[in-house]
C-alpha cells in the first residue's frame, strides 16, 4: 500500500510528459514534413488534452494518497505532474478559444477595397489550401471582420509616398518579413511580403499599399492572409497591429 502513492505519481508524471510532448511537437513535426496538418492538429487538440487530464487526475490522486500515507516525495512528484497537466490543458484550451474567436484567415485595414495580391497571387493558388484560395470575400467575411477587428483601419502619416514606403519596408524587414515584390511611384507605392509563423511555420502573405493624400500625407493599408486554412488564431490581425504600431512610433 505504501507504494501506491509512488505508482500514482509515476503514472501522472508519464502522462504529464506525454501531454507536453503532444502539445509542443505537432508544430515542428508539421513544419518538417513529418506529419500532415490534420494529424498534427489531432495530436494537439485531441490527444494532448486527454493526456493532460490524465496527468491532473492521477496527480491529484497521488497527492491525496501521498499525504494520507505520509509519502511526501511521492506527493511532491504528484504535485508537479498535476500542475503540468493543468497547465497543458489550459494552454490547449486557450488555443482553441483563440481559434474560435478568430475564424477568418483574411484580415485587412480596408474592408471596402482590400489591397490585392499581384506577384504572390500565383504562389497562393499553387501552394495554398483550397480553403485559403476561396473566392474573396466569403459571404459573412465583412460582417465578421467588422465585428472582430474594429481597431484595424487605414493609417495616415504626414509623409510623402516615397518616405512612407521606405519606412514601411524597413519595418517589414525588421519584423522578419520576406519582401517578394515592391514598387514606388510619386503618388502610390506597394510591396508584397511573406511571413512565417513561429510554431507551425505557416506561410502568411502580406500586401501593403501607400497612397498619396492631401498635404503631403500618405494613407497606408495592410492585408495579411493565411496561405493555409480558414482561421488564423488571431495571427494576421496581430501582425498588422504590430506593423502599424511600429509605423506610428518610428520618428
Amino acid at each position: 500500500m505504501s507504494r501506491f502513492p509512488l505508482i500514482l505519481a509515476v503514472f501522472a508524471s508519464v502522462s504529464g510528459a506525454a501531454a507536453v510532448f503532444l502539445t509542443l511537437s505537432p508544430g515542428p513535426l508539421y513544419a518538417s514534413g513529418t506529419l500532415d496538418l490534420m494529424p498534427a492538429f489531432s495530436l494537439l487538440l485531441d490527444a494532448a488534452p486527454v493526456a493532460a487530464v490524465a496527468a491532473f487526475a492521477l496527480g491529484f490522486a497521488g497527492i491525496i494518497s501521498g499525504v494520507l500515507l505520509k509519502a511526501w516525495r511521492s506527493a511532491a512528484l504528484a504535485v508537479v505532474a498535476a500542475v503540468v497537466g493543468g497547465a497543458v490543458w489550459l494552454a490547449v484550451d486557450d488555443f482553441k478559444s483563440r481559434a474560435a474567436a478568430n475564424p477568418l484567415h483574411d484580415v485587412t485595414t480596408n474592408v471596402d477595397t482590400p489591397p490585392a495580391f499581384l506577384a504572390i497571387a500565383p504562389r497562393r493558388y499553387e501552394e495554398g489550401s483550397a480553403a485559403a484560395r476561396a473566392a474573396y470575400p466569403h459571404p459573412a467575411w465583412r460582417e465578421t471582420h467588422e465585428a472582430i477587428y474594429q481597431d484595424l483601419e487605414t493609417l495616415v502619416l504626414p509623409l510623402a509616398v516615397g518616405e512612407a514606403a521606405s519606412r514601411a519596408g524597413e519595418i517589414a524587414e525588421d519584423l522578419g518579413w520576406s519582401i517578394e515584390a515592391s514598387s514606388v511611384a510619386e503618388d502610390f507605392g506597394r510591396f508584397e511580403a511573406v511571413d512565417r509563423t513561429g510554431w507551425f511555420g505557416f506561410a502568411d502573405d502580406i500586401v501593403v499599399t501607400i497612397a498619396a493624400q492631401e498635404e503631403a500625407s500618405s494613407a497606408i493599408d495592410v492585408r495579411s492572409v493565411s496561405r493555409i486554412g480558414i482561421g488564423d488564431v488571431g495571427k494576421n490581425a496581430e501582425r498588422i497591429r504590430t506593423f502599424l504600431r511600429r509605423l506610428r512610433e518610428t520618428p
